[in-house]
């Protein structure tokens, strides 16, 4: 199986525009090919929901046992060790964008099934290995398969830590909105953040050269601007470092870039948010937005 896990590795499998049978993108659909064509050679039912999801199934019985498992994964950001779309194994773990996020499950299910077939278990159910393919991106495939296909009477779920975890708490989508001031007519373009359930490790702001911030940034030197006390006492009062930040000069712009690090929004305290350091910086030319209540949100 690790031939297996490696192709489904290859393929990056972040969501995308949809295409024809394929309504999470062409790569969610390349991958879950994979899988379907891994399935069938080894000698398996197998079901394509036009791309919303694939299952692969061994036994006989009125009922199902379910091994649901998901194929896209969240964008390969930050810095990685080894290459993201590939697999690599360094003293007998396998690292590689998707390992533990869930296509090494796809694999171990499968593998799971090949066993039951060549030892020609007893079995009192069906065993189906469901591969969705939208599950970090709230689960449109579930719903499809909810709607359409046959319910299991249970259902496994590898997809989280050993051994059991009952249920995710604590998720949360918010928009959040501020007075921005003068500054909408000085921002040419603001952006940070690939996934809502990925910790933002990139952020960046064009400004125009002839406003407040970019007349300050010109007065002060590109590498002068963020020490000054403006800048410097606000990155303080709200504990980011100004070496998060640089500054990079065009011809009628400024590009101010802050740097955190990236993690899964299950364990958000492993990342360092980008796009709060970049209000920071904001914050010190225009405290009518509330960053306060955006400092007390991440402090929790």
């Amino acid at each position: 199986m690790k031939e297996f896990l490696s192709k489904l590795i290859s393929v990056p499998s972040v969501k995308s525009e949809p295409t024809a049978n394929a309504p999470f993108g062409e790569n969610i659909r390349k991958a879950l090919d994979v899988f379907l064509d891994e399935a069938k050679k080894l000698g398996f039912d197998t079901h394509d929901e036009n791309g919303y999801y694939g299952w692969a199934e061994y036994g006989e019985g009125e009922s199902i046992i379910a091994i649901a498992c998901h194929i896209d994964v969240v964008p390969a950001t930050g810095n990685w060790d080894f290459p993201p779309y590939a697999l690599t194994e360094k003293d007998g773990i396998y690292y590689g964008r998707g390992v533990a996020d869930d296509k090494g499950a796809i694999a171990i299910a499968l593998k799971l099934l090949k066993h039951l077939k060549d030892t020609n278990a007893p079995l009192l159910h069906r065993i189906r290995v469901i591969v969705g393919c939208d599950e970090e991106s709230g689960s449109e495939c579930m719903e499809k398969y909810n709607a359409v296909d046959e319910l299991p009477t249970f259902a496994i779920v590898p997809d989280a830590d050993f051994p059991v975890v009952n249920s995710e708490k604590g998720i949360l989508h918010i928009t959040l909105l501020a007075n921005s001031g003068n500054m909408n007519s000085e921002i040419i373009e603001i952006y940070g953040g690939e996934r809502p359930n990925i910790v933002c490790d990139k952020a960046f702001v064009k400004i125009k050269k002839e406003g407040e911030i970019g007349t300050f940034i010109t007065n002060n030197g590109i590498q002068n601007a963020l020490r000054c006390n403006k800048i410097s006492d606000t990155l303080a009062r709200f504990s980011v470092k100004t070496e998060d930040l640089s500054i990079d000069e065009c011809e009628d712009y400024y590009v101010v870039t802050s740097t955190g690090i990236a993690s899964h929004a299950m364990c958000p305290k492993n990342g360092d948010n980008a796009i709060f350091k970049l209000i920071s910086f904001l914050y010190a030319f225009n405290d009518e937005v509330n960053l306060g209540a955006i400092s007390n949100l991440r402090e929790r």
